[in-house]
């Protein structure tokens, strides 16, 4: 089943982040490549950089650092409404790849509430 990219951007408002910079639609980018993909779970690697890096005419370099400026701001404002929504506990702020994870579990446990 192929998710839609308003899905991810509707589980990424609820986390906290915002659609006002290119860290959201990079991130929401590398986890749309994720739930489209027939093996996600082998998807997520630095390769996953350079896929979203190719779409958007930037190095992995700076998509990884944009993803991660956008994670720190989410994290730095509304990390317990990340939390609570991921439902783990986070002694830390996630990485890139770890967030892509989080959001891919989000929308999956979620996906009967879009489709009902």
């Amino acid at each position: 089943m192929s998710i839609p990219i308003v899905h991810i951007y509707d589980a990424l408002y609820r986390m906290g982040f915002k659609g006002d910079n290119t860290g959201f639609f990079y991130l929401s980018y590398a986890v749309y490549l994720c739930l489209n993909s027939p093996h996600p779970e082998m998807m997520l690697n630095e390769q996953l950089y350079a896929m979203v890096g190719e779409r958007y005419r930037i190095r992995p370099k700076r998509v990884r650092r944009t993803i991660f400026r956008t994670i720190s701001g989410v994290w730095n404002t509304s990390s317990q409404q990340m939390i609570h929504l991921a439902k783990i506990s986070l002694g830390r702020q996630p990485g890139g790849l770890e967030m892509t994870r989080l959001l891919m579990t989000y929308i999956l446990l979620n996906r009967n509430e879009w489709y009902s």
